[in-house]
């Protein structure tokens, strides 16, 4: 199996890097790690990156983090007890999108992360502690 270097990825044009490749990142991948069908890099930024872009990755990778943050820092300030599962739960899903994939590409996980971030954002008007 034949590992991509350093080289490989700069040779990728500036119109890759921002609007990505679509499926031809996959049939690259299958290229590169010769599977039979189009594989997935199962790294969710990577795969992310690779098919939409940096500009449309933005925007789905940015909304998690951003709620990382936002519930640490709430849970500095006030020791929310929701706001200390939250962050638990996060990172769980930030590592798991880096390490083991499929948490930002999955439609049912993301369903959840939805729900999630809405009880995040709404904890006051529903009075949860």
């Amino acid at each position: 199996v034949r590992s991509r270097g350093l080289g490989d990825v700069y040779k990728r044009q500036v119109f890759d890097w921002f609007f990505g490749k679509g499926n031809l990142f996959l049939i690259e991948n299958q290229r590169y790690l010769h599977f039979e069908a189009p594989k997935e890099a199962e790294v969710d930024p990577i795969d992310l990156i690779g098919q939409s872009g940096i500009i449309f990755s933005f925007f789905i990778l940015y909304i998690p983090i951003k709620k990382l943050f936002s519930c640490i820092k709430g849970f500095f300030k006030k020791h929310n007890i929701l706001d200390y599962w939250s962050v638990i739960a996060l990172f769980m899903f930030i590592g798991h999108a880096c390490y083991g994939g499929h948490a930002y590409t999955s439609p049912l996980v993301l369903s959840y992360l939805a729900v999630f971030i809405y009880l995040i954002d709404n904890k006051n008007k529903i009075n949860i502690s």
